[in-house]
């Protein structure tokens, strides 16, 4: 590895840890939408339960599975249930950082971490923030 490659890994490391610091330190409880509150009372139903009420609804209970089994072992908060909404989009830019610094370079990864995190973001904002299943789309 050149010496310009180990300042771009080091600069797309940082970069990821940096945009997840940022998430979580955006996150708070102030506000509760309906399907927030939706998506905490289902946490609160048993496995089978949550799979028989999410039956008939169009988000599949993987989102609802994972945010019950953080507030068993966590608690119930609203906060809670934000930083569950964050993980699968800090998950999708750990990937896409592995993704482009295997095919091409680490300014690469650095540079497409960046653009999928502001468009994220820029454009869909309440979905990243949101505790409810959207974020899983």
């Amino acid at each position: 590895m050149k010496a310009n490659e180990s300042v771009w890994k080091k600069v797309y490391i940082i970069g990821l840890v940096e945009i997840a610091v940022m998430l979580f330190t955006m996150v708070n409880g102030k506000v509760i939408w309906f399907d927030e509150a939706f998506s905490l009372q289902l946490a609160k139903l048993s496995v089978s339960d949550v799979i028989k009420y999410t039956a008939s609804d169009v988000h599949p209970p993987l989102y609802y599975l994972i945010l019950r089994a953080f507030v068993k072992g966590f608690g119930e908060s609203i906060v809670l249930c934000h930083i569950v909404s964050i993980i699968p989009f800090i998950a999708m830019l750990i990937v896409v950082a592995y993704l482009f610094a295997r095919k091409f370079s680490y300014k690469e990864a650095f540079i497409a971490v960046i653009v999928v995190a502001c468009d994220e973001l820029c454009s869909r904002n309440t979905y990243v923030f949101d505790g409810n299943a959207y974020c899983f789309t």
